[in-house]
């Protein structure tokens, strides 16, 4: 089975300026992906982005760069519209495809070479499969039957079962999206990023995070600095 290893690295960003740029533990944020994916078992591996300072990056650390068309750079923009149009762009009228793509984010800094290794393997054991991801478990204060919702300035419950809300042993256990998901193509071309039937690969809350705003590199350094000092525990 042959995966490519897909980074999507637009310059712009909301919350953070040049955010797969900006600094965490002495690196710029998207080097620690670039990092993960290079440790894997993907020896194909390309980033698209409208940012020549991401693309410089890219190259030096030997990562094939695509230029990302402007009509794709908007913060709106659906990933799987970005795969889709990659795959049609990408690959020759004759040539052979990837079979399937590892969608690589460079949010996501503390994905390990292992878990990319892992759903790998959970692709190439189970034929049916469309799709593999890691996921994480929601931790019970953030569970969906805590949720509220304001309107109008009033508060009320966003499900019905907050009577079982109160105690966590009572709730169903729910997962969130981890870091990683490696989807066949044949979903890709219809735009499907998590494509049906998909497996799952556990992982750690922390491996998990995903750098949005600045209190995430806030907390992202602290986490780096407790793994140096051999306190963090996943």
């Amino acid at each position: 089975m042959r995966i490519l290893g897909f980074i999507p690295a637009r310059a712009g960003s909301k919350s953070i300026e040049h955010k797969n740029m900006a600094l965490l533990g002495g690196e710029h944020l998207i080097s620690y992906c670039i990092e993960a994916l290079k440790a894997s078992s993907i020896t194909d591996r390309v980033c698209s982005t409208d940012s020549e300072t991401v693309a410089n990056l890219a190259r030096r650390k030997g990562i094939e760069v695509v230029n990302r068309p402007e009509h794709l750079t908007k913060a709106d923009t659906p990933i799987g519209k970005v795969l889709t149009n990659f795959i049609n762009t990408y690959y020759g009228q004759d040539e052979e495809r990837h079979d399937a793509i590892a969608l690589i984010q460079p949010t996501s800094p503390f994905l390990l070479p292992y878990q990319i290794n892992e759903c790998i393997k959970r692709l190439k054991e189970e034929p049916d499969l469309q799709s593999v991801q890691t996921v994480c478990k929601v931790p019970h204060n953030y569970h969906a039957w805590n949720q509220r919702v304001l309107k109008q300035g009033r508060v009320t419950w966003a499900y019905n079962q907050r009577e079982w809300a109160y105690n966590k042993e009572k709730k169903p256990i729910l997962y969130k999206f981890g870091n990683l998901v490696i989807t066949k193509t044949e979903s890709l071309e219809k735009g499907i990023v998590f494509a049906q039937p998909s497996a799952a690969v556990p992982i750690g809350i922390y491996d998990s995070m995903d750098i949005d705003g600045r209190d995430d590199l806030l907390i992202a350094d602290a986490l780096i600095e407790a793994n140096a000092l051999g306190i963090w525990e996943n």
